[in-house]
């Protein structure tokens, strides 16, 4: 989820909400994000939490992104509590699996 907060706050102009299924997700989605924005664009981030808290987040300036377990999302309700600003319910393509792609060594 996107969420377009210009406007409504001076803290950032987006903030984009994710959901990891456990502690390790969570960490390899802060982890990828970081490496790929610091590689690709040289962007650096301030980290608060980790994935033992169940909620990390990236802070980019302009942006910053939630990442969340299920129920500690549900709890805070983000979408909620910046109701007035413009969602984008955003999916990232997949990338089909090739049977090569499932043999596990």
């Amino acid at each position: 989820m996107v969420l377009d907060v210009r406007g409504l706050t001076l803290i950032a102009d987006y903030f984009i909400i994710c959901t990891g299924t456990s502690r390790q997700h969570i960490s390899a989605i802060s982890e990828k994000v970081h490496d790929r924005l610091r590689e690709e664009l040289n962007l650096r981030s301030r980290q608060e939490g980790d994935e033992e808290s169940l909620w990390v987040v990236l802070d980019y300036g302009d942006v910053v992104l939630h990442i969340f377990e299920q129920e500690r999302r549900q709890f805070y309700d983000l979408e909620r509590l910046w109701s007035n600003a413009t969602k984008t319910i955003w999916m990232a393509e997949r990338k089909e699996r090739t049977p090569a792609d499932q043999i596990v060594n």
